[in-house]
Protein backbone atom coordinates (compact mmCIF):
# COMPACT_ATOMS: atom_id res chain seq x y z
CA UNK A 1 0.00 0.00 0.00
CA UNK A 2 2.76 2.45 0.95
CA UNK A 3 4.80 1.69 -2.18
CA UNK A 4 1.74 2.09 -4.41
CA UNK A 5 0.90 5.43 -2.79
CA UNK A 6 4.47 6.67 -3.19
CA UNK A 7 4.30 5.68 -6.87
CA UNK A 8 1.00 7.58 -7.26
CA UNK A 9 2.53 10.70 -5.66
CA UNK A 10 5.66 10.53 -7.80
CA UNK A 11 7.82 10.04 -4.73
CA UNK A 12 7.45 10.72 -1.06
CA UNK A 13 7.07 9.30 2.42
CA UNK A 14 4.06 7.26 3.57
CA UNK A 15 3.19 5.74 6.94
CA UNK A 16 0.68 2.85 6.76
CA UNK A 17 -0.80 0.55 9.35
CA UNK A 18 -3.75 -1.81 9.49
CA UNK A 19 -4.49 -1.24 5.80
CA UNK A 20 -4.75 2.55 6.09
CA UNK A 21 -2.50 5.44 5.16
CA UNK A 22 -1.82 7.30 8.41
CA UNK A 23 0.46 10.10 7.17
CA UNK A 24 2.19 11.12 3.95
CA UNK A 25 4.35 13.73 2.30
CA UNK A 26 4.44 13.94 -1.49
CA UNK A 27 7.91 14.54 -2.95
CA UNK A 28 7.14 14.82 -6.68
CA UNK A 29 10.16 16.90 -7.69
CA UNK A 30 12.63 14.21 -8.80
CA UNK A 31 11.08 11.99 -6.11
CA UNK A 32 13.11 13.87 -3.52
CA UNK A 33 11.68 17.38 -3.09
CA UNK A 34 8.30 18.96 -2.47
CA UNK A 35 6.60 21.83 -4.25
CA UNK A 36 4.47 22.58 -1.17
CA UNK A 37 4.98 25.49 1.22
CA UNK A 38 7.52 25.04 4.00
CA UNK A 39 4.67 25.25 6.52
CA UNK A 40 2.84 22.35 4.85
CA UNK A 41 6.04 20.29 4.65
CA UNK A 42 6.73 20.83 8.35
CA UNK A 43 3.16 19.87 9.25
CA UNK A 44 3.36 16.68 7.16
CA UNK A 45 6.77 15.73 8.60
CA UNK A 46 5.44 16.25 12.13
CA UNK A 47 2.46 14.00 11.30
CA UNK A 48 4.81 11.34 9.89
CA UNK A 49 6.95 11.44 13.03
CA UNK A 50 3.93 11.30 15.35
CA UNK A 51 2.36 8.34 13.51
CA UNK A 52 5.69 6.50 13.34
CA UNK A 53 6.16 6.99 17.10
CA UNK A 54 2.69 5.59 17.82
CA UNK A 55 3.66 2.54 15.75
CA UNK A 56 6.81 2.01 17.86
CA UNK A 57 9.48 3.95 15.94
CA UNK A 58 12.09 4.97 18.52
CA UNK A 59 14.37 7.31 16.60
CA UNK A 60 13.99 11.11 16.67
CA UNK A 61 13.54 11.64 12.91
CA UNK A 62 11.66 9.07 10.82
CA UNK A 63 12.18 10.88 7.51
CA UNK A 64 15.93 11.28 8.00
CA UNK A 65 16.30 7.66 9.12
CA UNK A 66 14.43 6.51 6.01
CA UNK A 67 16.61 8.69 3.78
CA UNK A 68 19.85 7.43 5.31
CA UNK A 69 18.87 3.76 5.19
CA UNK A 70 17.77 3.89 1.55
CA UNK A 71 20.41 6.20 0.09
CA UNK A 72 23.18 5.08 -2.25
CA UNK A 73 25.64 6.64 0.22
CA UNK A 74 25.55 3.35 2.13
CA UNK A 75 25.80 0.94 -0.82
CA UNK A 76 26.08 -2.28 1.18
CA UNK A 77 23.12 -1.82 3.56
CA UNK A 78 19.48 -1.85 2.48
CA UNK A 79 16.21 -1.70 4.35
CA UNK A 80 13.81 -4.57 3.65
CA UNK A 81 10.71 -6.15 5.18
CA UNK A 82 13.05 -8.53 7.02
CA UNK A 83 15.19 -5.76 8.50
CA UNK A 84 18.51 -4.15 7.62
CA UNK A 85 20.27 -6.36 5.06
CA UNK A 86 23.97 -6.52 4.21
CA UNK A 87 23.70 -6.72 0.41
CA UNK A 88 27.21 -8.19 0.17
CA UNK A 89 26.30 -11.27 2.22
CA UNK A 90 22.49 -11.30 2.02
CA UNK A 91 22.26 -11.53 5.82
CA UNK A 92 19.96 -9.49 8.04
CA UNK A 93 21.99 -7.30 10.41
CA UNK A 94 21.15 -6.93 14.08
CA UNK A 95 20.24 -3.44 15.19
CA UNK A 96 21.47 -2.54 18.65
CA UNK A 97 19.90 0.49 20.28
CA UNK A 98 21.11 2.13 23.48
CA UNK A 99 18.73 1.63 26.40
Amino acid sequence: MAVNRIFEMGGGIVVCSEGKIRAELALPVAGLMSNQSIEEIVERLNQIQAKAKVLGFRFPDAALTLAVLTTAAIPFLRLSEGGLVDSRTGRVKDLVLPP
